[in-house]
């Protein structure tokens, strides 16, 4: 289609919307919403209408104001005619004209008329405004509020057919309500109607359908229906109707439909002739009474022939006439559920041949007479539940050869006799939940186990519903059932599942056997390669919450679960994501699909008349199945000696005899150790091994943390030239490393790659591993011996040589640097090298700290039973001296500087002049000599002038508060020599200078 061609379409579709769309002063916006159809807003400032408008069909008004009077579609563009008017929540006022408004829309061509929730309606709803409409046919004028009626408006509708006025508030029709001959249907319902009059449907001689549901009818007249001769559907339920007068149906020779039901009827209230004249009835309700009606009439509803379908639940009925519906033979529905019904006469069912759905459900019958059901040939359903059936026995159920849905839920159930089901050739579902049943017979088994009541029905049961009983069993008869689809045994006690209870004839199927006290599923995989067909099932069986016993048996299921047996697969689905592990307690509630089968390893117990035992004393023994090894647990047993032989029952041993006294390894060559594949021996006190003790089977060997020093070459040799050990562990033992255990050490460095737990191994008391270390290092040979011995002494005599020449040379230097150092401070004393110096110490500080130096330092350091001789500016300076000379002066002539570092030293320029000076003197002399003692509030991360930032960097320092303040600063002043006590040692470890040195000073103190 070219460009043209769709403007051209466009333009045709526009064209025909315009034409469409009907206009008015206020309505002039146009939408589609749908083939053929539009929405018109009606806007005047603010929406006042919206219009649902289809040609020809329908028009609908939605009011959204109060004013009516701007209504004016059609005023400046007329509506094509319609079927259908329908206005809702519209207010109607005397200046409404209906009759214009109609005439504004369309012609004479409507024939459904509603009005919704609309006020003021009888305003417009007048004989003149409805003559207009020649052809309606329906007036619908429900939930409008309307209280009364009068009959002239609907005098001249003609063609009226149906008048809906429900959903109002009338409480009373007019006498001679509506002589319209044409009405056939009038809805009353849900309005408040009390009385029906005699009069009121006297001209309604047409009427086939009456509803006047929902009120609040207490009183029907005589022959109020008397003129209602075509009626054939009559409601009345939900009113408040004590009795029924006689007679008051006889002349309804066509009712086929009466609702009775949610009344306030009493055993009295019904005439026993009340539908003897209506035999053209087929359906009564008259269920939820609001007294309880304890029995009907004799023969209430007997000969009845067209009488199809009977709803009398839930009222209160105790009994019911034997012959209640002899001779209605046509009823395919009876409804007597929740009752208090408690027994069933004989022949209550005498005549109903063609009966299909019967519920007698939530009544109190605790038996049934033997046949009862005989006549009842077609009934397809038969619902029972929740009654107090106890024992179903072989004659209870006879003759219901058609049926195909047995409800017998919530009866308390007990038993059911194994031939009960033997008519019901056709069952297809059974409800039996929420019983006590078991479903044994003694006489229904075979070879394969016992059989179920269902048996009988083995060809065509599609749905069994069994959960919440006693059942202990699955019945062989279920796996045989070929359209079995749906089976719920949940919530019983079966303990037990074997191979033949999975293995289901249906190929679509779910078994749910969840909730119950299953301990044990045996899959048998050789059972199941024979017995797998080609085809596959879609068999869902859920086994969840069960208490499973997580033992040997479960070992073909962590199999299945894993995927190892896919023919399984092809024929059940197990669905298991809520079974959980019961037992042994150490895995109890392990979700089972996550255990390994691999792994899986079950307890081994010796048989009590087998003399020989395979489990030695003291120990435990398991059984893994996925490689049939025995396993043998003598782990921390206390033992001083392996057990002696003992039989094997599995492919291979395991054995675990870590954690004990042993001191030997025990042979490997007696009965049950010579297919030992793994040996643990770790963690006990052996120092030696037999090589003759070591079999060709050995896997893995693990003897760490024992006592072993060295071993025998044969054993080295064994290990050495052993194809299947895999594992061996030697770490955490005493060995000797030296010429003569050179074999450990090859074999270590031989084996350490295919073998990786020798890279553990250690020397005794060495920290580098065996691996790693050159073999020459633990054994170097004579050569090595005899040149290291030579080129020792030779550089021995050079070293010597050398010292003593320089020391003869350089005597004085060499004491100057010892000291500087604090080495060798025998061969030097201080007071060689300061005994010219007048001070102990020169303290610089600054002077707004001198409060803390008058006060604490320089009193403290001059006194006492070690006085040192210190240096101040303001007591030893001399007045008017140059103050660099003087800094100069009293640097040189003390043995130490005492820098009393804070932020007040910071900021003075003498301060930082006196520490240089400190510092160059000390560099010039090699030696430590300025003391930093931090006071206030300062850390070395304040400090900004960088030769003072690097010196605190490299040096220690005093720090004022220190609880060691007094003993680091008299240690790092200068002391004479004293004899090393234990009380000297403790504040070596606190010296602040640049190397920790032990200082000895002959000069004393003056």
């Amino acid at each position: 289609m070219t460009w043209l061609q769709w403007c051209l379409a466009l333009s045709l579709i526009s064209s025909n919307w315009a034409n469409e769309c009907p206009k008015g002063k206020f309505c002039k916006l146009c939408e589609i919403s749908g083939p053929g159809e539009y929405i018109i807003s009606c806007i005047n400032k603010y929406p006042i209408f919206m219009i649902e408008y289809k040609p020809e069909t329908f028009l609908d008004v939605y009011c959204l104001g109060n004013n009516f009077t701007n209504f004016d579609l059609g005023s400046v563009k007329q509506v094509k005619p319609v079927q259908s008017l329908y206005f809702e929540n519209c207010v109607f006022s005397d200046q409404v004209n209906l009759e214009k408004i109609v005439k504004n829309i369309f012609n004479d061509t409507v024939e459904e008329l509603s009005f919704a929730k609309c006020k003021n309606l009888d305003t417009v709803l007048t004989q003149e405004s409805l003559k207009h409409f020649k052809k309606l046919r329906i007036l619908d004028l429900q939930r409008n509020n309307l209280s009364s009626l009068t009959s002239e408006p609907f005098k001249e509708l003609s063609n009226l057919t149906k008048l809906n006025f429900a959903m109002n508030n009338l409480t009373e029709l007019p006498p001679k309500f509506l002589n319209i001959p044409s009405l056939r249907k009038i809805e009353l319902g849900w309005n408040k109607l009390e009385v029906i009059k005699r009069s009121n449907f006297k001209n309604l001689g047409r009427l086939v359908f009456l509803n006047l549901w929902k009120n609040n009818i207490a009183e029907i007249e005589a022959n109020a229906f008397d003129n209602t001769l075509d009626l054939k559907s009559i409601y009345l339920y939900a009113n408040k109707l004590r009795s029924i007068p006689q007679g008051i149906f006889s002349q309804l020779s066509k009712l086929e439909t009466i609702n009775l039901g949610l009344n306030n009827f009493t055993n009295e209230s019904f005439p026993e002739d009340l539908f003897r004249y209506n035999n053209m009835l087929e359906t009564l309700i008259m269920d939820s009474n609001y007294r309880n009606i304890t029995t009907l009439p004799s023969g209430f509803l007997s000969n009845l022939t067209s009488l199809r379908e009977i709803y009398m639940e839930n009222n209160g009925f105790h009994q019911m006439p034997e012959n209640f519906l002899w001779g209605t033979t046509n009823l395919t529905t009876l409804e007597l559920q929740n009752n208090y019904i408690s027994t069933i006469p004989r022949y209550f069912f005498r005549d109903l041949k063609n009966l299909k759905f019967l519920d007698m459900s939530g009544n109190t019958i605790d038996h049934l007479p033997n046949d009862v059901f005989e006549s009842l040939r077609q009934l397809t359903n038969l619902n029972l539940a929740k009654n107090r059936i106890k024992y179903l026995s072989s004659n209870h159920l006879t003759g219901l050869s058609s049926l195909e849905t047995l409800n017998m839920e919530r009866n308390n159930m007990v038993q059911i006799d194994g031939n009960a089901f033997k008519d019901l050739e056709k069952l297809k579902v059974a409800y039996f939940s929420y019983n006590q049943l078991n479903l044994t017979n003694k006489g229904l088994s075979d070879e394969y186990g016992y059989r179920s009541p269902f048996y009988n029905c083995i060809s065509t049961i599609e749905k069994i519903y069994v959960d919440h009983n006693n059942i202990v069993d699955m019945f062989q008869d279920w796996t045989e059932m070929s359209h079995l689809k749906i089976l719920n045994v949940s919530h019983n006690k079966i303990f037990y599942l074997h191979a033949r209870d999975l293995t289901l004839l249906s190929r679509k199927a779910v078994v749910d056997l969840t909730y119950n006290m299953i301990e044990s599923i045996n899959i048998y995989r050789n059972v199941y390669e024979k017995l797998i067909e080609n085809y596959p099932h879609d068999v869902v069986i859920d086994i969840g919450n069960n208490p499973l016993k997580c033992d040997c048996e479960i070992y073909d299921l962590l199999q299945y679960f894993e995927g190892e047996l896919p023919y399984l697969h092809n024929r059940f689905y197990l669905k298991a994501e809520d079974l959980k592990c019961d037992s042994p307690q150490k895995i109890k509630g392990l979700a089972v699909k996550n255990l390994k089968s691999k792994n899986f390893t079950c307890v081994y117990r010796d048989s009590e008349n087998n003399d020989s035992k395979s489990c030695p004393n003291q120990c435990e023994c398991t059984t893994r199945q996925s490689d049939e090894a025995f396993l043998v647990n003598c782990s921390y047993r206390g033992l001083k000696e392996a057990p002696q032989s003992f039989n094997n029952p599995g492919h291979h041993v395991e054995m675990d005899l870590s954690g004990n006294f042993l001191k030997t390894m025990p042979s490997l060559n007696q009965k049950g150790y010579e297919n030992i594949t793994i040996l643990r021996l770790n963690n006990n006190n052996i120092s030696s091994i037999d090589a003759n003790n070591l079999s060709d089977t050995l896997e893995e060997l693990y003897l760490d943390n024992n006592n072993m020093t060295e071993l025998d070459g044969k054993v080295w040799k064994k290990l050495e030239n052993s194809t299947k050990i895999k594992h061996l562990t030697l770490h955490e033992n005493k060995w000797r490393c030296d010429c003569e255990t050179r074999d450990l050490i090859d074999f270590i460095q031989h084996k350490r790659v295919k073998i990786p737990e020798l890279e553990k191994v250690h020397c005794h008391k060495a920290k580098r591993p065996i691996f790693s270390t050159p073999i020459d290092e633990f054994c170097p040979s004579d050569l090595y011996w005899l040149i290291g011995i030579c080129v020792g002494i030779a550089l021995f005599g050079i070293v010597i040589g050398g010292i003593s020449a320089l020391y003869y040379r350089y005597q004085h230097e060499i004491k100057v640097w010892l000291y500087a150092h604090q080495w060798c401070l025998w061969f030097v004393t201080e007071s060689e090298l300061d005994k010219d110096k007048i001070y102990d110490a020169f303290i610089s500080f600054s002077h707004k700290d001198e409060e803390f130096i008058v006060n604490e330092l320089v009193p403290k350091l001059e006194q006492g039973p070690k006085p040192f001789k210190i240096c101040v500016h303001y007591r030893d300076w001399m007045a008017g001296g140059w103050i660099p000379e003087q800094i100069a002066q009293s640097v040189d002539e003390s043995r130490r500087t005492i820098v009393v570092l804070s932020p007040n030293f910071l900021e003075s320029i003498w301060g930082k002049m006196e520490f240089r000076a400190a510092h160059n003197q000390a560099l010039s002399d090699g030696r430590a000599r300025v003391i930093v003692i931090l006071y206030g509030d300062i850390q070395p991360s304040d400090i900004t002038d960088p030769e003072l930032k690097a010196y605190l960097t490299m040096n220690t320092y005093v720090q004022w508060g220190d609880p060691w303040f007094w003993d680091k600063l008299r240690y790092a002043l200068p002391h004479c020599i004293i004899k090393k006590s234990k009380k000297n040692n403790i504040f070596e470890n606190h010296q602040p200078t640049i190397k920790k040195v032990d200082e000895k000073y002959t000069e004393s103190i003056s």
